[in-house]
C-alpha cells in the first residue's frame, strides 16, 4: 500500500534503527546502573554497534530532510527536544547530563541544511556524497584533538573552555552522557542528503509498506525516542526494587 508519496522503506529502516537503539539502551542501563546484563556490553565491539546505530539514524535523517514539507520547523522541533532532554537530565539525573547529544546535532544539522540548501542543491550528488565521506574520515578524530588520518594530521587548539563543544573541541574537563559534535557527524548527515535524490529512482516496491509495525515506529520516531529511556529506567527500577527481591 502506498501512502502520501512516502518511501515506506525509509520509514521502516528508521524504525529498525530505533528498535536497535532501544535494545542497546536497555542493555546499557542494565549493565551501567544495575551491574547486570551481558559482560560484553562495554567491549570495543559494542562501541561499533553503538556507532552503527547512531550513524544509521543520522544518515536517514539526512536522506529524509529534502522530502520534509517544512524542514525549518522540523529542525527547531528536534533541537528543542534535545534542549529539553538536557534540562531534564541536568535537573533529575545529573550523572547522565546530556550536553550536546544526537538530537542537538540532528536539529542543528537540519537548520544548517535550510541555510545552505540552495548551494547544496547545485552540487553534483555523487561528488557531494564522496566529499562528505572524505570529510567524515578527516574529521573523525576531532574529539581526540586532531584532524586527518595516519601521518597526515593537524592538531586542534587546546582550550580551557567548552564554547566550541558543538564542533567537537572541548576542554579536558568536559563530560556528557551523549555527545555527537558536528565534526564528524554533520558530514554523515550531508552524505544522506546527497543520497536522497538517488532514492527517488528506487523501484516502486520501496514505496510500499512491508512491515506495518516497523513503519509505524519509523513514522513516530521522535516521540518514541523521547519516551523509551524513561520507560526503560522505570521498568528496571520496578523490577530490581520490587520484583527481583521477592
Amino acid at each position: 500500500m502506498i501512502k502520501s508519496g512516502r518511501i515506506a522503506i525509509i520509514d521502516e529502516l528508521r524504525g529498525l534503527a530505533l528498535l536497535n537503539m532501544i535494545v542497546y539502551h536497555f542493555l546499557y542501563d542494565l549493565a551501567a546502573i544495575y551491574n547486570s546484563g551481558p559482560d560484553w556490553m562495554f567491549s570495543p565491539k559494542t562501541e561499533i554497534w553503538q556507532e552503527y546505530i547512531c550513524i544509521s539514524f543520522i544518515a536517514i535523517a539526512g536522506i529524509s530532510i529534502p522530502y520534509a514539507k517544512n524542514p525549518f520547523k522540523h529542525g527547531i522541533i528536534v533541537l528543542a527536544c534535545g534542549i529539553g532532554i538536557s534540562l531534564v537530565t541536568y535537573a533529575f539525573m545529573p550523572e547522565m547530563f546530556i550536553v550536546f547529544g544526537i538530537l542537538h546535532m540532528i536539529g542543528i544539522s537540519i537548520l544548517l541544511y535550510v541555510i545552505l540548501r540552495h548551494p547544496i542543491n547545485k552540487i553534483n550528488n555523487i561528488i557531494g556524497f564522496i566529499v562528505s565521506i572524505v570529510l567524515v574520515i578527516l574529521t573523525w578524530n576531532a574529539v581526540n584533538g586532531y584532524l586527518g588520518i595516519g601521518d597526515f594530521t593537524i592538531s586542534l587548539p587546546v582550550i580551557e573552555s567548552n564554547w566550541l563543544l558543538p564542533l567537537g573541541i572541548t576542554s579536558g574537563s568536559f563530560t556528557s552522557a551523549d555527545y555527537f559534535p558536528l565534526l564528524p557527524y554533520f558530514f554523515i548527515f550531508t552524505a544522506g542528503v546527497f543520497l536522497s535524490d538517488w532514492i527517488k529512482r528506487w523501484p516502486l516496491w520501496t514505496r510500499k509498506t512491508h512491515i506495518r509495525p516497523l513503519q509505524f515506529v519509523g513514522q513516530h520516531t521522535l516521540i518514541i525516542y523521547l519516551a523509551h529511556q524513561p520507560l526503560i529506567l522505570s521498568c528496571l527500577y520496578l523490577y530490581f526494587n520490587f520484583i527481583a527481591p521477592q
